[in-house]
């Protein structure tokens, strides 16, 4: 490579500047501080890449850049002196002497360092763990101490590096990232790939990840010029199985293989969760050395896999095994379905509705949901930043235009279009504004900020109580709903503010129409609402929130029709009851399945029932007696009791009446 092409080549790499940088200070060091500078980061995410710029570099500033996988390590001791005599060879104008023994290779490389800064460069150093004494012991303890080492690996270091305080305050740590958008739009439009809409799926399907970026790169370009979607090409599914293939190469035991797939299923997953789904006790060794994988990450509220390991993951088992697929999302979502009916945790719930098998859902909520809480935050309004609420109306008025986003399950590569028009989104303006605000109270108000601190959404989601009945029956859009209560209706609402009855959404609206993430941010916020124990009233023309609402459970209201949004507009109120006890009973019709074995098999896994228990229920639900029941199954009655007494316990039921009306839901 001539010198010119070197510059080029650094100059080019994105997104690495900072980590250049930082090897650029490290190598030049006068006295050797921090020795060691180890680079992390999963498969594909560009350390050897990266190790490749620090080699250009290096030979510019006249280093000795002497690379080697681990795997070199660990071959004889003869291949690793060749292979060091070779590289010396290739950098300088040296004629290294015959090297055969390793006390021979560490003399002659500490001999180097008083002419040449010397860095010792190793690739995928997590092999090495197992001969991390050896290495320790044979080959770090006898180089010099002006001699830097340079390693990579898909796992920070850990364990008896840091342990010990002379290798501990050597040691510089540096994870690297994915490309953020902006860098990931650069990269693409480097490789000739310009289109918006393009650049969005290949964003969407990678998140950033370099060698995910690659792929999608190689693939668009081979793909006929007529062709523009590169999310309906066989081309993803053969990245998919390319990153599959190169991640799971890291699992050594082939045993923890059904245990990946279980808790790739999880958004988040702990030990108790994963042996819920596969059904029986899981080793705590076994567990350890799932949580050890370079792409498994931790957080609060559990242990979680990268998300583009995950997908891929579960893209593979899916076209490999759809059934299992289908299976472990029904066992998980059982789970999480006994820990709502407890403990109706927003988290729990929000969990249950993610694996609740539903495409759209999924897709709405749910896409880029890994990205939301780190670059947004929402905001309640008040006096003090109402005039920022009021900037905001003031420039949407400024550019009126119509909405358009598209959402993909990447599951299934189903899209889901969101539309609306200018004069929809015009009018919908003129109507709720700040005096609109003010007669409802801020309290209906909260602002989405983004980490600069400027509101890039805002949501109008109404109390419904005695402060705001007489208002919303007299604004446009609610005062069909309200206007049309029987006095039994309109006395459930009208309670005092600190007993609010339900909720009216009216609005969520966006600085940028097209701006997907912030649009999926105040969606995914309406999840509380289903734990309010209240009604929740809304009405919408547009195609798309109407289907969100049914698929949500949303009934429509009786002759609650009207044009208020416009006479090519038409629209109607839809209502979903969460009052009393019904919250079981709405997420019970998520549960069921239209096949009758997957019917049957939702008993045993919200249940925990036996294979025998879920016999017995079967015979009960067809009105079989007890008597009946044990000559049926050839056992004695008195062992029919138990298990009846044990299903009655496991349903929470106390006799066969409520035991039939609770199940035969499910039948």
């Amino acid at each position: 490579m001539s010198e010119s092409n070197k510059h080029k080549f650094i100059e080019g790499v994105i997104g690495r500047q900072q980590k250049i940088d930082l090897f650029k200070k490290w190598v030049e060091q006068k006295e050797i501080s921090k020795r060691w500078l180890h680079f992390s980061g999963p498969g594909g995410v560009g350390k050897s890449y990266l190790l490749d710029v620090f080699e250009q570099i290096s030979i510019q500033e006249k280093v000795l850049y002497l690379r080697f996988d681990s795997k070199d390590f660990l071959q004889s001791t003869e291949s690793l002196c060749e292979h060091f005599c070779v590289m010396i060879t290739q950098q300088t104008q040296l004629n290294p002497p015959l090297l055969t023994h390793l006390h021979e290779l560490i003399a002659y490389l500490n001999q180097l360092t008083k002419d040449y800064k010397i860095v010792l460069v190793i690739d995928t150093f997590e092999d090495l763990d197992s001969h991390t004494r050896w290495f320790q012991n044979v080959i770090l303890k006898h180089l010099n101490k002006n001699m830097l080492l340079l390693t990579a690996g898909r796992r920070p270091l850990t364990n008896e590096w840091l342990e010990h305080w002379h290798w501990r305050e050597q040691i510089v740590q540096e994870e690297l990232p994915a490309f953020t958008h902006s860098e990931t739009k650069q990269f693409l439009q480097n490789h000739g790939i310009n289109h918006p809409s393009t650049i969005q799926d290949i964003w969407n399907l990678s998140n950033g990840h370099p060698l995910t970026l690659t792929l999608s790169t190689l693939t668009f370009q081979r793909q006929p010029r007529a062709s523009m979607d590169i999310m309906n090409t066989e081309g993803l599914h053969q990245i998919v199985k390319q990153l599959t293939a190169r991640w799971l190469r890291e699992i050594r035991q082939p045993e923890l293989f059904p245990i990946i797939e279980a808790a790739a299923i999880m958004t988040r997953f702990n030990q108790e969760k994963i042996e819920f789904v596969i059904g029986k006790q899981l080793d705590y060794k076994l567990f350890q050395s799932l949580t050890n994988l370079s792409f498994i990450r931790w957080h609060k509220d559990g242990w979680y896999f990268h998300d583009l390991v995950r997908n891929a993951i579960l893209s593979e088992l899916k076209d490999r095994d759809q059934e299992k697929y289908l299976r472990l999302n029904r066992k998980i979502a059982s789970y999480y379905y006994k820990k709502l009916i407890s403990t109706r945790k927003l988290k729990d719930i929000i969990s249950f509705f993610y694996h609740s098998g539903d495409d759209f859902i999924q897709s709405v909520f749910f896409e880029g949901e890994e990205n939301l809480s780190r670059n947004m935050y929402i905001e309640p309004l008040n006096e003090h930043n109402l005039e920022d609420l009021e900037l905001f109306f003031t420039e949407k008025k400024k550019q009126v235009g119509a909405s358009e986003t598209e959402y993909l399950n990447r599951f299934t590569d189903k899209r889901y279009r969101f539309y609306a028009s200018a004069e929809h989104n015009k009018r919908e303006l003129d109507k709720v504004d700040i005096e609109y605000i003010k007669r409802m109270g801020f309290e209906s108000t909260q602002l989405l900020r983004n980490q600069q601190g400027i509101i890039i959404g805002m949501s109008v989601i109404i109390p419904i109580h005695q402060g705001t009945i007489q208002a919303l029956s007299k604004e446009p859009v609610s005062r069909m709903y309200f206007k049309r209560l029987s006095r039994e209706e309109y006395n459930y609402y009208n309670q005092p503010p600190n007993k609010q009855a339900g909720y009216y959404i009216r609005m969520l609206d966006y600085k940028d129409p097209s701006d997907k993430i912030a649009r999926n941010y105040l969606i995914y916020s309406l999840f509380p609402l289903l734990l309010t124990g209240g009604k929740i009233v809304v009405s919408t023309p547009l195609s798309f929130f109407q289907k969100m609402l049914k698929n949500l459970g949303f009934e429509i209201v009786p002759n609650s029709e009207h044009k208020d949004f416009g006479d090519e507009y038409p629209a109607v109120s839809y209502i979903l009851d969460l009052t009393g006890k019904k919250l079981q009973e709405y997420l019970e019709q998520f549960m069921q399945d239209t096949n009758q074995s997957n019917r049957v098999n939702y008993l045993r896994e919200i249940y925990q029932l036996t294979n025998r228990e879920l016999e017995i229920v079967q015979l009960i639900l067809e009105d079989y007696s007890n008597q009946e029941i044990a000559q049926k199954l050839y056992i004695a009655e008195v062992t029919v009791k138990k298990h009846v007494t044990r299903i009655l316990r496991k349903t929470e039921t106390a006799n066969r009446t409520q035991l039939i009306r609770k199940l035969i839901k499910f039948i």
